[in-house]
């Protein structure tokens, strides 16, 4: 195709699964990543690494944010503080890197001229007191630093998109997942946390009473899903839900992770964690009737994780 593509954030875990699809679709892709979360090693063993330029810098240094724009055809913006739980401990670095950040990278994308801009955001912003599923008209109540850092990012978007005509494209992602995603952190995601607990034989660790429901989408659906978004212009200025519309609780999550493993490790219990949502799944009327894509054909569960399961199995071989 021969556009070039920075991504923000490119050596974390969408970020690399990202790259590695665009690369595969003849994108020559840019990243943006100053190494804190992401593994930058891991983009050097992308094949056809050759279309991948690594640029070590950070998200809220202005000079690293407009060397990266310039000449790019499109930026994905996936850099960010992620954690609901680290946003509690550390608001104020949330604020930072999600909303300042944020305003860095879409001021120098219209300086550079760049063609379309798509805004990572988060299912995070919804919060709680409304009745799933969630559509993108339910008026946002975030919990956390992290949701609320999201939901300022997505006016930011908005803004630019109206009164600056930077197309911007808002996806709310609910939760991804999928092969090498980080379990060594206290604020992991649930399901990297199961599969190293299997992996280790030792308990899952559920907070809360495990009937708390989230909406798995799996991570190369995720991918594909933001290339569309490159080339879809009726998308500019909308926030659009990312996810299948299908809930599953984390008790639920437990077995099922379990009986692909073919091994009962069992599970212990431990307070809620402060800033996370009872229940959430999506409401992908947008995500259908804008982009095209249609929840039937995203990956279901039980496949994303049996995959999931094996490539983390074979990292131990």
């Amino acid at each position: 195709m021969g556009s070039r593509v920075l991504v923000t954030g490119g050596a974390g875990f969408i970020g690399y699964h990202l790259v590695r699809w665009l690369v595969r679709q003849g994108y020559d892709v840019r990243v943006l990543d100053n190494g804190r979360t992401g593994r930058l090693d891991r983009l050097e063993g992308i094949p056809e690494a050759r279309s991948v330029t690594l640029l070590r810098g950070d998200i809220t240094r202005p000079a690293d944010v407009e060397s990266a724009c310039e000449g790019t055809d499109y930026v994905v913006h996936l850099a960010a503080q992620v954690s609901v739980v680290e946003s509690m401990d550390r608001p104020d670095e949330t604020w930072a890197i999600n909303v300042h950040g944020t305003a860095l990278l879409l001021e120098a994308a219209r300086r550079c001229g760049v063609r379309r801009v798509v805004f990572a955001s988060s299912c995070a912003v919804y919060g709680d007191g409304l009745e799933p599923p969630f559509r993108e008209t339910d008026p946002p109540r975030p919990t956390s630093p992290y949701g609320l850092s999201k939901w300022m990012g997505e006016r930011l978007a908005e803004f630019y998109t109206r009164v600056f005509r930077l197309p911007v494209v808002t996806l709310r992602l609910f939760n991804v997942y999928g092969p090498g995603q980080r379990a060594d952190s206290p604020y992991a995601s649930v399901i990297p946390r199961f599969i190293a607990a299997l992996r280790q034989g030792v308990p899952m660790t559920v907070y809360g009473t495990g009937d708390q429901t989230r909406d798995f989408v799996f991570v190369e659906d995720v991918t594909r899903i933001i290339e569309r978004a490159f080339h879809t212009s009726e998308a500019d200025g909308l926030v659009i839900n990312v996810g299948t519309g299908r809930p599953t609780s984390v008790n639920d999550l437990a077995r099922l992770l379990q009986g692909l493993a073919g091994r009962s490790v069992g599970t212990r219990h431990e307070p809620p964690r402060p800033g996370e949502m009872l229940h959430a799944w999506a409401d992908t009327t947008r995500l259908e009737s804008v982009l095209g894509v249609s929840p039937a054909n995203l990956t279901p569960l039980r496949e994303g994780l049996a995959r999931t399961w094996s490539e983390e199995r074979r990292s131990d071989e």
